[in-house]
């Protein structure tokens, strides 16, 4: 399911958060390791997986509170 999760448009994404499809951790995961399967690509500077993971159960808990902003959640 990982590489259906990159593959997602925002929008898509947004609307199966909110569905409960899969959790902000699962997407971010999902990306951080396609992020790293992609490293020989140079696309990236520097990443910060533990705060991206962090930021995730922050999201979710918003989400969860229903205090989440339009974009909450979408790396």
């Amino acid at each position: 399911m990982n590489k259906e999760l990159t593959d997602l448009s925002i929008v898509q994404a947004k609307k199966s958060l909110m569905r409960g499809e899969f959790s902000v951790t699962e997407l971010i995961e999902a990306h951080l390791n396609n992020s790293a399967e992609n490293q020989h690509l140079n696309a990236f500077i520097m990443l910060t997986p533990e705060i991206a993971l962090e930021q995730a159960k922050k999201s979710e808990q918003k989400i969860k509170n229903n205090n989440a902003g339009i974009i909450e959640g979408i790396p």
